[in-house]
C-alpha cells in the first residue's frame, strides 16, 4: 500500500519532534510556573470580550504545552495559589471558564489531580449559602454588626494556607468574628475556625476635617 510506505516515517518524525519539544521546554525550570501564570492572566482579564469558543480554543492550546512539562506537581502548586486568589478576590472572567479548565486538567491527569481544585469551588458555594443563612440570622435576632461582613469558610485541605503573623483586629471586627463564629459552630459542632486575615480584604471610609473631604480605600 503506497500510503503505508509513507505513514511510518511521518509518525516517527512526529515522535521525534514531540521528544525534542519536551526536552527543551523542561530545560526551563520555571516552565510549570509560567504556564500557570499565563492561565491566571487569561482567566483574570486576558480573554474579556472573547466568546466561550475562543476561550476554550486557547485553553486547548495551553493543554498542549501542559502535556510536555514533567513537573506537574509544581504546576498544581502554582495553579492552586493562583486559583485561590481569583476565587477569593473575584478576579476571574467567568466561573464557567474556570470549571472548563479544571475539566481539561481532570481529563488529562485524573480525579486525584483536581480533587482539591474542585473542592475550592464547593467551598465557595458553601460559603455563599452560609452567608445567606447568617444574614437571615442577624435579621431575626435584630443584631447589627456595624460593618458588612463577608466570610469565606474554607476547608483546610483544599486551600493554600500560608503561615502568617497574627493580626490585631479592631474590637468591632473581633466582635463581628465572634458573632459569626458562634452562629457557625451552633450548626457545625466539633469544627474549628481559624481566621486567615492575610487572605482577606477591607474597605475603609474616612472623613478628614480639612475641607471635609471623604475618601474610600481598599486594603
Amino acid at each position: 500500500d503506497h500510503r503505508d510506505l509513507h505513514s511510518f516515517p511521518t509518525r516517527r518524525s512526529s515522535d521525534l519532534i514531540n521528544k525534542a519539544f519536551e526536552h527543551f521546554i523542561n530545560l526551563n525550570n520555571k516552565a510549570a510556573e509560567k504556564i500557570s501564570l499565563f492561565i491566571d492572566f487569561t482567566l483574570r482579564k486576558g480573554m474579556k470580550g472573547n466568546t466561550d469558543e475562543e476561550i476554550d480554543a486557547l485553553l486547548d492550546q495551553v493543554m498542549m504545552l501542559f502535556r510536555f512539562i514533567q513537573e506537574k506537581d509544581v504546576f498544581e502548586k502554582f495553579y492552586k495559589n493562583h486559583l485561590a486568589k481569583r476565587l477569593l478576590f473575584g478576579k476571574y472572567v467567568a466561573q464557567d471558564a474556570e470549571r472548563n479548565m479544571i475539566s481539561k486538567l481532570k481529563a488529562e491527569c485524573g480525579y486525584q489531580f483536581t480533587s482539591k481544585l474542585e473542592g475550592m469551588f464547593n467551598d465557595m458555594q458553601f460559603s455563599q449559602d452560609t452567608m445567606e443563612r447568617f444574614t437571615e440570622f442577624l435579621a431575626k435576632s435584630k443584631l447589627s454588626l456595624g460593618v458588612d461582613l463577608n466570610v469565606r469558610v474554607l476547608a483546610t485541605g483544599n486551600w493554600p494556607t500560608p503561615q502568617v503573623a497574627s493580626c490585631n483586629l479592631p474590637d468591632q471586627i473581633n466582635r463581628c468574628c465572634d458573632t459569626f463564629k458562634q452562629f457557625y459552630l451552633n450548626s457545625h459542632n466539633g469544627r474549628r475556625l481559624t481566621w486567615q486575615t492575610s487572605m482577606g480584604t477591607a474597605d475603609l471610609s474616612a472623613t478628614f476635617e480639612i475641607g471635609r473631604a471623604s475618601c474610600r480605600e481598599r486594603v
